[in-house]
């Protein structure tokens, strides 16, 4: 299998499982609504599109700078999130770890 192959079947299987986290209602949507989230320990991990703004990306950081949760850029852009969510976003949490820890597989960590 080539290399395209793998990275559009690993991007299928990170929408899948967003689509998964938003039935079950663990899923946080918004820089704001993550970030207030993330503060509280309501959350597992943080996920950003690839295509957000530097500033909004540094933003995050800072933001979840005194917490442990893990920070990742998925390689979904805000468009196909916004399929899936039905709103187009930059930034979700997951609350479930579980399944956090498997989306965590498809992405690249930022810290």
């Amino acid at each position: 299998m080539t290399r395209w192959r793998r990275s559009l079947a690993a991007v299928n299987r990170a929408i899948g499982l967003i689509g998964i986290c938003k039935k079950a209602n663990k899923l946080v949507q918004g820089f704001d609504v993550v970030a207030e989230s993330a503060q509280n320990g309501e959350i597992s991990a943080i996920y950003m599109a690839k295509d957000i703004s530097p500033k909004t990306q540094k933003e995050m950081l800072f933001a979840c700078a005194d917490t442990n949760i893990p920070i990742v850029s998925l390689g979904i852009t805000m468009d196909e999130l916004g399929q899936i969510l039905g709103r187009r976003v930059g930034v979700i949490g997951i609350t479930d770890s579980g399944l956090a820890e498997k989306l965590t597989l498809f992405g690249d960590s930022l810290r």
